[in-house]
């Protein structure tokens, strides 16, 4: 177990956790020594770090069951301990509220924008097929307890394929529980099946609202995606 310094919603608090948003938080905040000097972390002020959202994502990554156990024994950046951390929660760094804090990918995310016809510059419509050889077996490596902290691993075959051909290993540092580390293979499992198109498009000002990590709503004629357009009147009271 490890001690990390994380804000709970309403106060600080510095206890045992090995939730990955309050060891985010502490990496974030960082730690001094008696002479003021920055021992571990970025040493960043707490006006600098979403605390809002983090607070979100801890209570994602506890509903989850997701957890952050690791040693870090290597000289890494800065930006790759914090990448490290959000990849055990379904995470990602980001500045886009102008603070550190995350983007992640939670379930059934409600839409925060709609795009159709009517808000779609012209032209700038594109649909790219992924069409190399994905992997249909994704096998996760992680730290097992149960077998004196040595590694194993968990095997999980993509939708729809009975034999698979190829495989992709993914190693994932602080993933110390079987069941999340088939969580993590299920994840990247889906996404080499539904997630095998890019769709892009130019908007107006109202592209501003979305952020990365968004969920929103897309209909358009050219892929015969449902039917949109605006409201011009109605004759109801």
């Amino acid at each position: 177990t490890a001690r990390a310094r994380y804000y709970d919603g309403s106060t600080w608090q510095f206890g045992e956790t090995s939730n990955p948003a309050h060891w985010f938080m502490d990496f974030a905040i960082g730690r001094y020594d008696s002479s003021g000097k920055l021992t571990y972390g970025i040493g960043l002020a707490e006006s600098q770090i979403d605390l809002a959202q983090l607070v979100a994502w801890a209570t994602f990554c506890a509903t989850e069951k997701l957890t952050f156990n690791a040693v870090l024994d290597s000289t890494q950046t800065a930006a790759d301990i914090l990448t490290l951390i959000t990849r055990c929660g379904f995470a990602s760094p980001t500045w886009a509220s102008g603070k550190l804090g995350v983007v992640w990918d939670g379930r059934n995310k409600s839409p925060v924008a709609a795009f159709g016809m009517s808000n779609i510059i012209k032209g700038s419509f594109e649909v790219r097929y992924i069409t190399e050889q994905l992997a249909d077996e994704i096998i996760v490596r992680f730290v097992d307890p149960d077998k004196d902290w040595n590694q194993s691993e968990v095997r999980v075959v993509a939708p729809g394929v009975d034999s698979p051909n190829s495989a992709t290993t993914v190693d994932i540092l602080g993933c110390t529980n079987r069941a999340m580390a088939g969580k993590f293979a299920n994840y990247l499992a889906a996404q080499q099946y539904y997630r095998r198109r890019r769709i892009t498009w130019d908007c107006d000002f109202e592209g501003f609202v979305c952020q990365r990590g968004d969920v929103v709503l897309l209909s358009h004629d050219l892929t015969q995606w449902g039917y949109s357009g605006r409201v011009v009147a109605t004759g109801a009271n």
